[in-house]
Protein backbone atom coordinates (compact mmCIF):
# COMPACT_ATOMS: atom_id res chain seq x y z
CA UNK A 1 0.00 0.00 0.00
CA UNK A 2 1.33 3.66 -1.08
CA UNK A 3 0.96 6.45 1.57
CA UNK A 4 1.29 9.67 0.90
CA UNK A 5 3.20 12.41 2.84
CA UNK A 6 0.54 13.26 5.18
CA UNK A 7 -0.78 9.78 5.67
CA UNK A 8 2.93 8.68 6.42
CA UNK A 9 3.13 11.53 9.37
CA UNK A 10 -0.63 9.99 10.26
CA UNK A 11 0.67 6.75 10.47
CA UNK A 12 3.97 7.15 12.17
CA UNK A 13 2.47 9.03 14.68
CA UNK A 14 -0.21 6.38 15.48
CA UNK A 15 2.92 4.08 15.91
CA UNK A 16 4.20 6.41 18.35
CA UNK A 17 1.09 6.63 20.00
CA UNK A 18 0.63 2.91 20.37
CA UNK A 19 4.51 2.56 21.36
CA UNK A 20 3.34 4.82 24.19
CA UNK A 21 0.85 3.50 25.02
CA UNK A 22 2.30 -0.14 25.23
CA UNK A 23 5.01 2.13 27.08
CA UNK A 24 2.73 3.25 29.64
CA UNK A 25 1.04 -0.40 30.39
CA UNK A 26 4.89 -1.48 30.75
CA UNK A 27 5.46 0.69 33.21
CA UNK A 28 1.88 0.23 35.30
CA UNK A 29 2.60 -3.94 35.33
CA UNK A 30 6.48 -3.17 36.74
CA UNK A 31 4.43 -0.82 39.22
CA UNK A 32 2.20 -3.42 40.42
CA UNK A 33 5.06 -6.21 40.47
CA UNK A 34 7.26 -3.87 42.73
CA UNK A 35 4.49 -3.31 45.16
CA UNK A 36 3.68 -7.07 45.23
CA UNK A 37 7.65 -7.13 46.43
CA UNK A 38 6.96 -5.03 48.71
CA UNK A 39 3.90 -6.70 50.54
CA UNK A 40 4.70 -8.48 54.10
CA UNK A 41 6.33 -12.00 53.72
CA UNK A 42 6.02 -14.74 55.78
CA UNK A 43 8.70 -15.22 58.60
CA UNK A 44 11.92 -17.07 56.65
CA UNK A 45 12.16 -20.50 57.76
CA UNK A 46 15.97 -20.77 56.42
CA UNK A 47 17.65 -21.61 59.87
CA UNK A 48 15.04 -23.68 61.01
CA UNK A 49 15.10 -26.61 57.66
CA UNK A 50 19.02 -25.74 57.90
CA UNK A 51 18.74 -27.14 61.68
CA UNK A 52 16.00 -29.83 60.26
CA UNK A 53 18.52 -30.84 57.82
CA UNK A 54 21.39 -31.42 60.19
CA UNK A 55 19.26 -33.24 62.67
CA UNK A 56 18.44 -35.54 59.83
CA UNK A 57 22.37 -36.08 59.05
CA UNK A 58 23.15 -36.56 62.55
CA UNK A 59 20.30 -39.21 63.44
CA UNK A 60 21.19 -40.95 60.41
CA UNK A 61 24.42 -41.09 61.55
CA UNK A 62 23.76 -42.47 64.86
CA UNK A 63 21.61 -45.26 63.45
CA UNK A 64 24.62 -46.29 60.89
CA UNK A 65 26.70 -46.52 63.92
CA UNK A 66 24.73 -48.94 65.87
CA UNK A 67 24.19 -50.74 62.58
CA UNK A 68 27.95 -51.44 62.77
CA UNK A 69 28.67 -48.57 59.75
CA UNK A 70 31.20 -46.88 60.84
CA UNK A 71 32.03 -45.18 57.66
CA UNK A 72 28.35 -44.39 56.67
CA UNK A 73 28.19 -42.77 60.23
CA UNK A 74 30.96 -40.81 59.80
CA UNK A 75 30.40 -39.73 55.96
CA UNK A 76 26.77 -38.99 57.52
CA UNK A 77 28.31 -36.42 59.95
CA UNK A 78 31.14 -35.11 57.41
CA UNK A 79 27.55 -33.80 55.31
CA UNK A 80 25.61 -32.58 58.16
CA UNK A 81 29.06 -29.99 58.01
CA UNK A 82 29.91 -29.39 54.45
CA UNK A 83 26.54 -30.12 52.96
CA UNK A 84 24.58 -28.01 55.34
CA UNK A 85 26.28 -26.20 58.19
CA UNK A 86 28.66 -24.35 55.55
CA UNK A 87 26.80 -24.41 52.12
CA UNK A 88 23.97 -22.92 53.69
CA UNK A 89 26.25 -20.14 55.32
CA UNK A 90 25.28 -21.29 58.61
CA UNK A 91 28.95 -21.25 59.86
CA UNK A 92 29.60 -17.60 58.21
CA UNK A 93 26.64 -16.33 59.78
CA UNK A 94 27.13 -17.79 63.47
CA UNK A 95 30.49 -16.62 63.55
CA UNK A 96 29.19 -12.63 62.44
CA UNK A 97 26.28 -12.74 64.52
CA UNK A 98 26.87 -14.82 67.34
CA UNK A 99 30.54 -15.26 68.21
CA UNK A 100 33.55 -16.47 66.55
CA UNK A 101 34.17 -18.73 69.60
CA UNK A 102 31.04 -20.03 69.94
CA UNK A 103 31.58 -21.13 65.66
CA UNK A 104 35.09 -23.16 66.97
CA UNK A 105 32.96 -24.93 69.73
CA UNK A 106 30.66 -26.15 67.07
CA UNK A 107 33.50 -27.18 64.84
CA UNK A 108 34.90 -29.05 67.87
CA UNK A 109 32.09 -30.74 68.28
CA UNK A 110 31.53 -31.47 64.79
CA UNK A 111 34.86 -33.47 65.28
CA UNK A 112 34.39 -35.08 68.45
CA UNK A 113 31.15 -36.60 66.75
CA UNK A 114 33.17 -38.07 64.21
CA UNK A 115 35.74 -39.22 66.45
CA UNK A 116 32.92 -40.95 68.36
CA UNK A 117 31.39 -42.42 65.73
CA UNK A 118 34.38 -44.53 65.08
CA UNK A 119 33.98 -46.56 68.44
CA UNK A 120 32.90 -49.84 69.57
CA UNK A 121 29.30 -50.27 69.30
CA UNK A 122 29.13 -53.49 71.72
CA UNK A 123 28.94 -51.50 74.88
CA UNK A 124 25.78 -49.63 76.63
CA UNK A 125 28.18 -46.55 78.17
CA UNK A 126 29.81 -46.59 74.58
CA UNK A 127 26.47 -46.37 72.35
CA UNK A 128 25.41 -43.87 75.06
CA UNK A 129 28.49 -41.29 74.80
CA UNK A 130 28.46 -41.55 71.16
CA UNK A 131 24.33 -40.42 71.48
CA UNK A 132 25.28 -37.56 73.94
CA UNK A 133 27.44 -36.23 71.73
CA UNK A 134 25.39 -36.51 69.09
CA UNK A 135 22.80 -34.89 70.52
CA UNK A 136 24.82 -32.26 71.69
CA UNK A 137 25.81 -30.92 68.39
CA UNK A 138 22.10 -31.08 67.62
CA UNK A 139 21.31 -28.97 70.40
CA UNK A 140 24.32 -26.22 69.54
CA UNK A 141 22.80 -26.09 66.28
CA UNK A 142 19.45 -25.66 67.24
CA UNK A 143 20.24 -23.21 69.61
CA UNK A 144 22.62 -20.99 67.15
CA UNK A 145 19.65 -21.27 64.52
CA UNK A 146 17.30 -19.99 67.10
CA UNK A 147 19.43 -16.94 67.74
CA UNK A 148 19.98 -16.48 63.99
CA UNK A 149 16.39 -16.47 63.63
CA UNK A 150 15.82 -14.02 66.13
CA UNK A 151 17.91 -11.43 64.93
CA UNK A 152 16.62 -11.86 60.99
CA UNK A 153 12.90 -12.07 61.69
CA UNK A 154 13.10 -16.14 61.24
CA UNK A 155 11.35 -18.79 62.56
CA UNK A 156 11.56 -20.29 66.13
CA UNK A 157 12.12 -24.15 66.18
CA UNK A 158 12.71 -27.43 68.29
CA UNK A 159 15.20 -30.28 67.80
CA UNK A 160 13.94 -32.87 64.92
CA UNK A 161 14.19 -36.67 65.74
CA UNK A 162 14.21 -39.09 62.76
CA UNK A 163 13.89 -43.01 62.45
CA UNK A 164 15.11 -44.36 59.21
CA UNK A 165 15.11 -41.18 57.45
CA UNK A 166 11.60 -40.35 58.51
CA UNK A 167 10.64 -37.71 61.03
CA UNK A 168 9.15 -38.97 64.56
CA UNK A 169 7.39 -37.23 67.71
CA UNK A 170 10.08 -38.39 69.79
CA UNK A 171 13.38 -39.51 70.61
CA UNK A 172 13.16 -43.14 68.53
CA UNK A 173 16.09 -44.44 70.72
CA UNK A 174 15.31 -43.34 74.40
CA UNK A 175 17.68 -46.31 76.18
CA UNK A 176 20.66 -44.74 74.09
CA UNK A 177 20.04 -41.29 75.69
CA UNK A 178 21.25 -39.32 78.77
CA UNK A 179 19.47 -37.48 81.27
CA UNK A 180 16.77 -35.45 79.29
CA UNK A 181 17.66 -32.84 81.48
CA UNK A 182 21.26 -32.53 80.39
CA UNK A 183 22.19 -30.94 84.25
CA UNK A 184 23.88 -34.32 85.76
CA UNK A 185 26.79 -31.94 87.40
CA UNK A 186 24.15 -30.07 89.54
CA UNK A 187 21.98 -31.21 91.99
CA UNK A 188 19.24 -28.21 91.08
CA UNK A 189 19.34 -25.25 88.47
CA UNK A 190 20.43 -23.09 91.29
CA UNK A 191 23.34 -24.80 91.95
CA UNK A 192 24.06 -24.56 88.03
CA UNK A 193 23.17 -20.73 88.45
CA UNK A 194 25.24 -20.08 91.31
CA UNK A 195 28.23 -21.86 89.23
CA UNK A 196 27.26 -19.08 86.36
CA UNK A 197 27.53 -16.47 88.95
CA UNK A 198 31.01 -17.19 89.83
CA UNK A 199 32.42 -17.26 86.88
CA UNK A 200 30.78 -13.93 85.79
CA UNK A 201 32.29 -12.36 89.33
CA UNK A 202 35.46 -13.76 88.42
CA UNK A 203 34.99 -12.28 84.83
CA UNK A 204 34.71 -9.10 86.65
CA UNK A 205 37.98 -9.38 88.52
CA UNK A 206 40.10 -9.63 85.12
CA UNK A 207 37.75 -6.11 83.97
CA UNK A 208 38.78 -4.85 86.91
CA UNK A 209 42.67 -5.77 86.35
CA UNK A 210 42.47 -4.90 82.80
CA UNK A 211 42.61 -8.52 82.16
CA UNK A 212 40.76 -8.69 79.20
CA UNK A 213 41.38 -11.93 77.85
CA UNK A 214 41.02 -13.59 81.21
CA UNK A 215 37.65 -11.43 81.49
CA UNK A 216 36.27 -12.99 78.33
CA UNK A 217 37.41 -16.60 79.28
CA UNK A 218 35.39 -16.43 82.50
CA UNK A 219 32.56 -15.10 80.79
CA UNK A 220 32.32 -17.42 77.63
CA UNK A 221 33.29 -20.45 80.63
CA UNK A 222 29.76 -18.81 82.00
CA UNK A 223 27.97 -18.69 78.90
CA UNK A 224 29.16 -22.39 77.08
CA UNK A 225 30.31 -24.95 79.60
CA UNK A 226 27.76 -24.32 82.10
CA UNK A 227 24.77 -22.06 81.43
CA UNK A 228 24.51 -23.77 77.53
CA UNK A 229 26.08 -27.33 78.49
CA UNK A 230 23.86 -27.61 81.37
CA UNK A 231 20.35 -27.22 79.67
CA UNK A 232 19.75 -23.80 81.87
CA UNK A 233 19.03 -21.65 78.82
CA UNK A 234 16.74 -24.37 76.84
CA UNK A 235 14.97 -24.94 80.28
CA UNK A 236 14.80 -21.13 80.77
CA UNK A 237 13.18 -21.09 76.93
CA UNK A 238 10.50 -24.04 77.19
CA UNK A 239 9.42 -23.60 80.95
CA UNK A 240 9.59 -19.73 81.60
CA UNK A 241 9.06 -17.89 78.18
CA UNK A 242 11.12 -16.63 75.26
CA UNK A 243 11.45 -13.43 76.26
CA UNK A 244 13.47 -14.73 79.84
CA UNK A 245 16.00 -16.68 77.94
CA UNK A 246 16.31 -13.50 75.68
CA UNK A 247 17.04 -11.29 78.39
CA UNK A 248 19.32 -13.33 80.03
CA UNK A 249 20.99 -14.09 76.47
CA UNK A 250 21.06 -9.99 76.19
CA UNK A 251 22.98 -9.52 78.99
CA UNK A 252 25.78 -11.88 78.18
CA UNK A 253 26.17 -10.06 74.89
CA UNK A 254 26.44 -6.75 76.62
CA UNK A 255 29.42 -7.71 78.74
CA UNK A 256 31.38 -9.50 75.65
CA UNK A 257 30.34 -6.19 73.62
CA UNK A 258 32.41 -3.87 76.96
CA UNK A 259 35.23 -5.87 77.11
CA UNK A 260 35.65 -5.47 73.36
CA UNK A 261 35.63 -2.08 73.39
CA UNK A 262 37.12 -1.80 76.77
CA UNK A 263 40.94 -0.85 75.37
CA UNK A 264 39.31 2.37 73.86
CA UNK A 265 36.74 2.74 76.66
CA UNK A 266 36.98 1.15 79.82
CA UNK A 267 33.71 1.54 81.84
CA UNK A 268 34.23 -0.17 85.16
CA UNK A 269 30.77 1.09 86.80
CA UNK A 270 28.75 -0.14 83.46
CA UNK A 271 30.79 -3.43 83.54
CA UNK A 272 29.64 -3.62 86.92
CA UNK A 273 26.12 -3.10 87.02
CA UNK A 274 26.06 -5.28 83.93
CA UNK A 275 27.40 -7.91 85.89
CA UNK A 276 25.04 -7.48 88.94
CA UNK A 277 21.75 -7.84 86.41
CA UNK A 278 22.83 -10.96 84.75
CA UNK A 279 23.69 -12.97 88.19
CA UNK A 280 20.54 -11.41 89.85
CA UNK A 281 18.35 -12.36 86.74
CA UNK A 282 19.74 -16.02 86.60
CA UNK A 283 19.93 -16.48 89.96
CA UNK A 284 16.04 -15.51 89.72
CA UNK A 285 15.18 -17.72 86.93
CA UNK A 286 16.80 -20.73 88.31
CA UNK A 287 14.82 -20.63 91.59
CA UNK A 288 11.85 -20.22 89.40
CA UNK A 289 12.75 -23.53 87.66
CA UNK A 290 13.01 -25.60 91.17
CA UNK A 291 9.99 -24.40 92.16
CA UNK A 292 8.23 -25.32 89.24
CA UNK A 293 10.06 -28.92 89.11
CA UNK A 294 8.85 -29.21 92.57
CA UNK A 295 5.40 -28.75 92.24
CA UNK A 296 5.51 -30.94 89.45
CA UNK A 297 7.43 -33.48 91.07
CA UNK A 298 4.53 -33.12 94.57
CA UNK A 299 2.12 -33.50 92.15
CA UNK A 300 2.72 -36.81 90.71
CA UNK A 301 3.40 -38.26 94.31
CA UNK A 302 -0.09 -36.92 94.58
CA UNK A 303 -1.66 -39.05 91.60
CA UNK A 304 1.09 -41.65 92.81
CA UNK A 305 -0.41 -41.94 96.11
CA UNK A 306 -4.04 -41.46 94.66
CA UNK A 307 -3.99 -44.29 92.24
CA UNK A 308 -2.17 -46.80 94.98
CA UNK A 309 -5.62 -45.98 97.33
CA UNK A 310 -7.61 -46.94 94.16
CA UNK A 311 -5.65 -50.47 93.96
CA UNK A 312 -6.02 -50.61 97.37
CA UNK A 313 -9.70 -50.01 97.32
CA UNK A 314 -9.87 -52.70 93.96
CA UNK A 315 -7.97 -55.53 95.49
CA UNK A 316 -10.41 -55.25 98.75
CA UNK A 317 -13.18 -55.76 96.26
CA UNK A 318 -11.68 -57.98 93.82
CA UNK A 319 -9.30 -57.95 90.99
CA UNK A 320 -9.40 -56.84 87.65
CA UNK A 321 -9.80 -59.79 85.12
CA UNK A 322 -8.30 -59.80 81.86
CA UNK A 323 -9.41 -61.65 79.08
CA UNK A 324 -7.20 -62.45 75.95
CA UNK A 325 -8.79 -61.54 72.91
CA UNK A 326 -5.82 -61.50 70.66
CA UNK A 327 -3.15 -63.35 72.27
CA UNK A 328 -2.34 -67.37 71.88
CA UNK A 329 -4.94 -68.83 74.44
CA UNK A 330 -8.59 -68.56 75.55
CA UNK A 331 -10.42 -67.36 79.00
CA UNK A 332 -10.33 -64.92 81.81
CA UNK A 333 -7.00 -64.74 84.01
CA UNK A 334 -6.94 -62.26 87.16
CA UNK A 335 -3.98 -59.64 88.16
CA UNK A 336 -4.07 -56.40 89.92
CA UNK A 337 -3.45 -53.05 87.72
CA UNK A 338 -1.92 -50.08 88.03
CA UNK A 339 -2.53 -46.85 86.10
CA UNK A 340 0.36 -44.93 84.49
CA UNK A 341 0.55 -41.49 82.45
CA UNK A 342 3.11 -39.18 80.18
CA UNK A 343 3.78 -37.42 83.50
CA UNK A 344 5.05 -40.64 85.14
CA UNK A 345 6.31 -42.33 82.00
CA UNK A 346 9.90 -43.79 82.02
CA UNK A 347 11.42 -40.40 81.45
CA UNK A 348 8.94 -38.27 83.25
CA UNK A 349 7.22 -36.59 80.39
CA UNK A 350 8.41 -39.17 77.70
CA UNK A 351 5.17 -40.30 75.23
CA UNK A 352 8.06 -43.24 74.47
CA UNK A 353 7.25 -46.70 74.74
CA UNK A 354 9.08 -50.22 74.11
CA UNK A 355 6.89 -50.62 71.53
CA UNK A 356 7.80 -47.62 69.58
CA UNK A 357 4.18 -46.53 69.52
CA UNK A 358 3.96 -43.38 71.20
CA UNK A 359 1.79 -42.76 74.65
CA UNK A 360 -1.50 -41.45 74.19
CA UNK A 361 -3.41 -40.85 77.29
CA UNK A 362 -6.79 -40.75 74.85
CA UNK A 363 -6.20 -44.29 73.10
CA UNK A 364 -6.84 -47.41 75.22
CA UNK A 365 -2.93 -49.30 75.50
CA UNK A 366 -1.82 -51.39 77.84
CA UNK A 367 1.41 -51.93 79.40
CA UNK A 368 2.71 -56.11 80.36
CA UNK A 369 5.22 -57.48 82.65
CA UNK A 370 8.82 -57.74 81.24
CA UNK A 371 8.49 -61.24 82.76
CA UNK A 372 6.17 -62.55 79.93
CA UNK A 373 8.53 -61.45 77.28
CA UNK A 374 5.99 -58.82 75.78
CA UNK A 375 7.50 -58.02 72.87
CA UNK A 376 5.74 -60.81 71.00
CA UNK A 377 2.37 -59.58 71.93
CA UNK A 378 3.05 -55.42 70.92
CA UNK A 379 0.12 -54.26 68.69
CA UNK A 380 -2.60 -57.22 70.08
CA UNK A 381 -5.64 -56.71 71.86
CA UNK A 382 -6.79 -57.58 75.20
CA UNK A 383 -9.91 -57.18 77.00
CA UNK A 384 -10.14 -56.05 80.52
CA UNK A 385 -12.90 -55.87 82.95
CA UNK A 386 -14.03 -54.74 86.08
CA UNK A 387 -17.06 -53.57 87.97
CA UNK A 388 -18.69 -54.61 84.85
CA UNK A 389 -17.41 -52.40 82.55
CA UNK A 390 -15.16 -54.07 79.51
CA UNK A 391 -12.48 -52.08 77.43
CA UNK A 392 -10.22 -53.38 74.66
CA UNK A 393 -7.24 -51.86 74.74
CA UNK A 394 -3.68 -52.74 72.92
CA UNK A 395 -0.07 -54.02 73.84
CA UNK A 396 2.12 -51.33 73.24
CA UNK A 397 4.55 -50.83 76.32
CA UNK A 398 5.98 -52.76 79.18
CA UNK A 399 7.32 -52.32 82.54
CA UNK A 400 8.83 -54.25 85.88
CA UNK A 401 5.27 -54.22 87.47
CA UNK A 402 6.54 -53.46 90.68
CA UNK A 403 8.81 -56.56 90.26
CA UNK A 404 5.51 -58.50 89.57
CA UNK A 405 3.01 -57.56 91.62
CA UNK A 406 0.89 -56.19 88.78
CA UNK A 407 0.04 -57.81 85.96
CA UNK A 408 -1.03 -54.69 83.68
CA UNK A 409 -0.29 -50.75 83.73
CA UNK A 410 -3.19 -49.35 82.17
CA UNK A 411 -3.59 -45.50 80.05
CA UNK A 412 -6.01 -42.97 81.09
CA UNK A 413 -8.46 -44.08 78.57
CA UNK A 414 -8.36 -47.23 79.92
CA UNK A 415 -8.51 -46.85 83.74
CA UNK A 416 -11.55 -43.65 83.28
CA UNK A 417 -13.58 -45.99 81.13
Amino acid sequence: MTLNSAERKTHVMEKRCFAAKLICGSMVMILLLSLCAFAEEAPSTRWADASDAIDKYLDAAFESYLDGDPKTAYDNVSNAYFRVYETTGFERQTMSYVSGNRKNAVEMQFSACKAAVKKENNVQETIVSVRSALQKLKTMIREDGNKLAAMQGGVQSETKYYKRGELVSTDPYPEYSADPNAAQKYASWYEAATLVKELLDTAYMGYLDKDFDAALDNLNTAFYSVYEESGLNHKIYTDLSLKDRQKMDGYFSDLRGLIASAQTKYQKNKYRTTTDGAKNLVLKQAKALDTKAAEEKARREAEEKARQEALAAAAAAGDVETKNTDLSGDGWISCVASAYTIADNDPPGSTATSSGIPLDESVPTVAMPMSMNPSRFYGKKIEISYNGISVIATVTDCGYMGGGSRGLDLTPAVFRA
